[in-house]
């Protein structure tokens, strides 16, 4: 019994760090690069969302096993429509406490960059499939409310890598 408590306590570390090293070398192969980032900011443009409804609000984690026993990524997720019918998703890819909240945008008329191919794409605006938002300010008050360029950047940059999986195999 002894022999089989020594072999365990060998060899969980080893499987936890080639487990560990495995995840990395297939992560960092898939996250987006600072070339796609520019591509899909340069092709985005600003649009005014009046009348704002938040339908939900919530925050999710978007990382995978070992990425969240080590690092823990959470996003913040709200779903809003507007005077346009159609859907987005605010997204607010953010480790810490998230600036972006449903009850703060509610009822605003929002400046909004969204990417032209997505919001010209007839698949997308719909509730099961919203337009997604990574930058946005209050068209009112827009040093109140609103996702600056350093976080816009690494939105695109996460929204690529885990949600749109723009280097995956798929």
């Amino acid at each position: 019994m002894e022999k089989i408590k020594t072999i365990f306590y060998f060899a969980l570390p080893i499987f936890l760090i080639v487990g560990y090293i495995t995840y990395y070398i297939f992560y960092t192969s898939n996250e987006a690069t600072e070339e796609q980032v520019n591509s899909y900011i340069a092709n985005s443009r600003v649009i005014r969302l009046n009348k704002v409804t938040v339908l939900s609000d919530s925050t999710k984690q978007y990382t995978h096993f070992f990425a969240i026993a080590s690092y823990p990524k959470s996003k913040t997720v709200i779903v809003i429509t507007s005077s346009d019918n159609k859907f987005y998703l605010i997204a607010d890819y953010n480790h810490k406490q998230s600036p972006v909240a449903g009850g703060l945008i509610n009822n605003r008329t929002l400046n909004a960059k969204i990417n032209t191919p997505e919001y010209d794409d007839p698949r997308l605006g719909t509730r099961e499939k919203p337009i997604p938002i990574l930058y946005f300010n209050d068209a009112n008050s827009p040093d109140n409310i609103y996702i600056d360029d350093a976080q816009y950047h690494k939105n695109v940059k996460e929204y690529l890598t885990y949600d749109k999986k723009i280097n995956s195999k798929k």
